[in-house]
């Protein structure tokens, strides 16, 4: 049986970021790709994803992707880890629990247009806050997996501008 330990002695933690990088972004890739082919060739959307795509020059949706691969995973991270989180002891687990659950709660709802949206939104956020905690508070591993998360979004957007 595999245990917190066994898994902890086995693997370091750099490769357990890895192994969770990995899993996640195929299960990411794997979800939207059997929805397209079981939906009549559909890719399921968020709420807004449509308007948006509709309204973008090439240019946009560029710089859109950069923005959302680059500067949104920085920035939330340090607002919603770091602001929320850090300035508790290490010491106050309980508080650092409290501070867990009020930093996904308000990083879900800021990004959600609808109450459907709380669906791929939510497992991204209790990830986050799992690679926050499990490095020891490093904002830098965080930061890593949301960027990669954003980016398998913008695959997603990409494929919507460019074959619709």
């Amino acid at each position: 049986m595999i245990s917190y330990k066994n898994l902890n002695e086995n693997y370091s933690k750099k490769n357990l970021f890895l192994m969770i990088i990995i899993l996640y972004g195929l299960v990411r890739l794997l979800i939207p790709t059997l929805y397209f082919y079981i939906n009549n060739n559909t890719l399921p959307q968020m709420s807004n994803t449509y308007e948006m795509i509709e309204n973008f020059s090439c240019y946009d949706l560029i710089m859109f992707s950069l923005y959302s691969v680059i500067c949104a995973p920085i920035a939330e991270e340090f607002v919603y880890r770091e602001i929320f989180i850090k300035p508790i002891p290490n010491e106050d687990k309980f508080s650092q629990v409290c501070m867990g659950i009020i930093s996904i709660t308000v990083f879900t709802w800021t990004h959600m247009q609808i109450p459907g949206d709380i669906l791929p939104y939510l497992p991204i956020t209790v990830a986050l806050i799992f690679i926050y905690f499990y490095y020891d508070r490093n904002i830098v591993a965080s930061i890593l997996f949301h960027s990669f998360s954003n980016l398998i979004s913008m695959f997603a957007f990409w494929h919507e501008y460019l074959f619709n």
